[in-house]
């Protein structure tokens, strides 16, 4: 009986120690949008709290038109992008309860985000603008969203090959 026991044992640290390895590892993050999974909401905004951030009035001829926009991102925000100059865009989260501006986040190449998940890739088609030859400055980006703002998971300079549907 203990020697089936220090077996199994030793089977179950042998896997956690190889599993912990793999990612630790890995060249890319292991970052899929089915890991950050939401409830989602069928909110819709009513009203924008333009005072609810320090760009807020700035941004209010561009979000005037989110108004009754439905949930798209990270089960309770209304995700919407504007250009912000050459090769730039904003992609900002409105709380479809509250109308606050909770956070931005801006992109060379677009960005990737679903309704039911909290995470976003920012810059997901980068790698293929520069054809693998990536700028110093250029990455994919992996954000998480909270309550507070967006939270930055990972950065890579390897190319995006999940799905995206943006």
């Amino acid at each position: 009986m203990a020697n089936a026991l220090i077996k199994c044992f030793f089977f179950v640290v042998m896997t956690i120690l190889f599993s912990v390895t793999k990612y630790a590892c890995a060249d890319t993050a292991p970052l899929e949008f089915d890991q950050w999974v939401v409830k989602v909401s069928n909110g819709r905004i009513q009203t924008i709290q333009f005072s609810s951030h320090p760009m807020g009035e700035a941004l209010e001829s561009r979000v005037q038109s989110e108004r009754g926009q439905p949930v798209n991102f990270a089960g309770r925000y209304h995700l919407f992008s504007f250009g912000c100059g050459t090769m730039c865009q904003s992609f900002t989260a409105v709380d479809v309860y509250s109308g606050k501006i909770i956070d931005s986040v801006t992109a060379s190449a677009g960005a990737c985000y679903f309704p039911g998940s909290s995470m976003i890739v920012v810059n997901p088609e980068i790698y293929q603008m520069y054809d693998g030859q990536l700028p110093d400055w250029a990455s994919t980006r992996y954000y998480r969203m909270t309550p507070e703002g967006f939270v930055e998971l990972y950065e890579s300079k390897e190319p995006y090959t999940g799905r995206c549907n943006n």
